[in-house]
């Protein structure tokens, strides 16, 4: 697209005159999204209910809200095209590590494995998570919308009481063993 085409269409886009809608093309390198912010910062445009961020660094406010319980909920305007990319960025940016005993991350995976380990083969998954709680192992949640503090501390707590049911039954074990052996 030539200049006058991205100007002209920048002005019918925003409602901007032709000159404005050049000028604020030719701050910002040609780049029609910059633009349009620019002139709605300037104030010559009207803000519009939607958001547009010319860069992912930009903070994103109200595209997710959390509820006063700490729930997360998806943004309600974006309709099934936006809300089927806003699930697919969650699977995505979000990652679930898993820490062994000394804290060393064993492991790093994006939600959309672990969902998709979920649904293919759920019971091997419990079973592994308990055991590996069992043996200390620590999840937590990394990313935008999981990598929050009473997420973490809740994974924390769990894997906490798992591995001390897990030491609990085990001293029970060693002290029922040693008892057996020492009547003998």
């Amino acid at each position: 697209m030539e200049q006058f085409e991205m100007a002209d269409k920048l002005a019918k886009m925003t409602g901007a005159s032709l000159a404005e809608a050049k000028a604020a093309l030719e701050n910002c390198g040609w780049n029609m999204l910059d633009a349009a912010l620019q002139l709605e910062r300037e104030g010559r445009i009207p803000k519009q209910s939607g958001e547009y961020h010319s860069s992912a660094s930009e903070q994103r406010e109200g595209s997710e809200k959390e509820s006063t319980d700490g729930r997360l909920y998806a943004p309600r305007h974006l309709g099934l095209k936006g809300m089927l990319k806003w699930i697919w960025a969650f699977l995505i940016r979000n990652t679930l590590v898993i820490r062994g005993n000394s804290g060393d991350v064993i492991m790093s995976l994006p939600i959309l494995i672990a969902a998709i380990l979920m649904f293919t083969s759920f019971w091997t998954l419990v079973i592994v998570v308990l055991v590996s709680f069992v043996f200390g192992c620590q999840y937590s949640f990394v990313g935008p919308q999981l990598g929050k503090k009473t997420i973490n501390a809740a994974a924390r707590q769990v894997g906490d009481k798992v591995h001390e049911f897990g030491q609990n039954f085990k001293n029970r074990h060693l002290r029922r063993k040693n008892t057996d052996n020492s009547e003998e």
